[in-house]
C-alpha cells in the first residue's frame, strides 16, 4: 500500500485544488490500494483563521491589485534564477509541516502550490527524509518559492517551462512535459475552423466569478452572438444577469460536474477568459480559441506572457480590443489556421500522461 499526500494551499476553489482532486480521482481508478489524502496546510496550521486569511487575500487582489503585483514580483518573481529563502514562512509553517509528515508518513508528497513545496523541500534537506517530493505546476512557469533542485519530479506545462527549469540548474531527467493536468471528463476535441460571425462564446472569470464580468458585458456595445456566462460562486452576478432576461446572455451558476463542463465547451465556438492555468489547459485540450480579456495581478500576468509566446491564446485586453479580436478571428480563416498549428505544436510536446507517470514512479518506490 502506498500513501500519497497532496498539498494545495488555501481552501478557495482554485486550480491548485482542481489539479490535486483530478490526480487523486484518476490514480485511485488505476489502483484503489493507493491511499490519497489532500490537506490544506494553512487550515491545518491555523484552523478557522484560514477563512480570514483567504478573504483578506481576495480583497487585496480586488482593491489593491497594483500593490499585490509589485510585491509578487519583488518577493517571488524577479531576475534572480536561484531559489530564495523565506524565513518568515519557515517560522510559521515548518513545525506544523513536520507534525503533518509525522502523522501521515507518506511515500510521496505532491505539491500543487509553491509554499508547501518550499517547506517540504527544506524539511527533506534538514531531516534527510526519504519520501518523494513532486511538484505539479498549475501555472505556465515556476517562481523562486518552488523547491526546484530538491524535488524528485516536476510536471510542467510546456517545452518552454522545461527549458526554463533546466537553465536554472534542474536535472532534465526529473522534468516531464505533462501539460497542466485536466480531468478526463474534459474530452479532447477536433479543431473547428470558424464559419460564421455570430458565434456562441463562453465567458468565465474563474470559479469565484471574479474579473469584472458584469462590467465586461455592459461595455461590449458591438457584441454579436450568444454569450454563456459562467458566474462561478458569484451569486449576485448570477441573479443580476438572470433578472435582466437578455436573450443573448445566459448566466450559469457554479458548475462542479466536469462532464457538464465538457458539454458546455462542446456548445461554444470560443471562450473569453482570464489566463488561469487550468482553464487555459482545458480550452487547449478542447482546441477552442480563448480570448484573454483580463489578467489578475501576479501569476496570471506572467501566465499571459507565456500563453502569448506559445501562441495558444489570443490576448484581448481592453473592451475595444476584445471586440476587434473576436471579430477578426471569426472572419479570418488564416488566424484560425495559425492558432490550430500552435495548439497542435503544444500538444506535440506533451510526452506523458501525468497520472500514469505519478503511479509508475510511486509504485516502484521502496
Amino acid at each position: 500500500m502506498k500513501k500519497l499526500l497532496f498539498l494545495p494551499f488555501l481552501q478557495l476553489p482554485s486550480g491548485h485544488h482542481q489539479v490535486a482532486d483530478t490526480l487523486i480521482e484518476h490514480i485511485q481508478e488505476i489502483d484503489s490500494q493507493f491511499v490519497c489524502k489532500k490537506v490544506d496546510p494553512l487550515a491545518y496550521t491555523f484552523g478557522k483563521l484560514e477563512r480570514v486569511i483567504s478573504g483578506t487575500y481576495l480583497k487585496w487582489i480586488h482593491y489593491l491589485p497594483q500593490t499585490y503585483s509589485w510585491l509578487y514580483h519583488k518577493t517571488v518573481y524577479n531576475d534572480r534564477s536561484t531559489q530564495e529563502n523565506y524565513p518568515v514562512y519557515d517560522l510559521l509553517f515548518s513545525k506544523a509541516f513536520e507534525k503533518l509528515l509525522e502523522e501521515e508518513q507518506p511515500d510521496a508528497v505532491i505539491c500543487t502550490h509553491s509554499l508547501p513545496s518550499y517547506i517540504i523541500g527544506r524539511l527533506k534537506e534538514k531531516k534527510n527524509l526519504r519520501m518523494l517530493l513532486i511538484n505539479v505546476y498549475t501555472d505556465f512557469f515556476a517562481h523562486q518559492m518552488w523547491e526546484t533542485n530538491g524535488a524528485d519530479m516536476h510536471f510542467v506545462s510546456s517545452h518552454l517551462f522545461k527549458e526554463d527549469l533546466i537553465q536554472k540548474g534542474v536535472n532534465p531527467n526529473t522534468v516531464f512535459i505533462t501539460g497542466i493536468p485536466t480531468h478526463k471528463a474534459i474530452q479532447p476535441s477536433d479543431f473547428q475552423i470558424p464559419c460564421h460571425d455570430n458565434p456562441c462564446l463562453l465567458i468565465t472569470g474563474g470559479s469565484l466569478g471574479v474579473g469584472g464580468l458584469k462590467q465586461l458585458l455592459g461595455s461590449m456595445t458591438g457584441r454579436k452572438g450568444t454569450y454563456l456566462v459562467l458566474c462561478g460562486k458569484n451569486q449576485k452576478l448570477y441573479n443580476t444577469l438572470k433578472k435582466e432576461d437578455n436573450q443573448t446572455i445566459r448566466p450559469l451558476s457554479y458548475i462542479e460536474s466536469r462532464e457538464q463542463m465538457d458539454d458546455i465547451y462542446n456548445q461554444v465556438d470560443g471562450i473569453i477568459s482570464k489566463p488561469g492555468g487550468v482553464t487555459i489547459s482545458e480550452c487547449v485540450k478542447k482546441r477552442k480559441p480563448v480570448f484573454v480579456y483580463h489578467a489578475l495581478p501576479g501569476q496570471e500576468e506572467i501566465n499571459l506572457k507565456l500563453i502569448k509566446q506559445l501562441g495558444i491564446g489570443i490576448e484581448s485586453l481592453g473592451i475595444p480590443n476584445l471586440e476587434r479580436r473576436i471579430s477578426q478571428y471569426f472572419n479570418d480563416a488564416r488566424q484560425a489556421s495559425s492558432l490550430e498549428a500552435k495548439i497542435d505544436a503544444y500538444h506535440h510536446h506533451i510526452s506523458v500522461d501525468p497520472t500514469l507517470l505519478l503511479y509508475e514512479r510511486i509504485k516502484e518506490q521502496p
